[in-house]
């Protein structure tokens, strides 16, 4: 999962608990119900790397912030079909978003972000 994909590689400074062996659902950033990952907000966390494409196995997860750091490349698609099916509310960078951007309007349309961070 991302945790163990990241440590080392992309959180230069780990929220708090996350290099502990304590429960998942204690992490910072990290709200469970029924020991599932129901919400993940990792904004502003200093997280670099490429955009984590392994969060295809919470499941269960309804809210998802990864907006505020340095993550390169766009959200993931099985990310997207999450978000655009309302199962998903996503928080992104402008970077990440695949969203489209209507210059005369100066919005971005929806799509894959429900809210995408300038």
């Amino acid at each position: 999962m991302f945790y163990n994909n990241c440590v080392g590689d992309c959180l230069a400074n780990p929220p708090v608990g996350w290099m502990s062996v304590a429960d998942h659902c204690d992490w910072s950033g990290v709200t469970c119900k029924d020991w599932r990952v129901k919400t993940l907000n990792l904004s502003n966390s200093q997280l670099t790397g490429p955009y984590p494409n392994d969060l295809r196995s919470l499941g269960r997860m309804s809210f998802l912030d990864l907006s505020g750091n340095s993550l390169t490349d766009t959200i993931p698609t099985n990310v997207c079909d999450r978000s655009t099916s309302n199962y998903l509310t996503l928080i992104g960078d402008a970077a990440n978003c695949p969203n489209e951007y209507n210059a005369t309007a100066a919005v971005y349309l929806s799509g894959c972000c429900n809210t995408v961070i300038v």
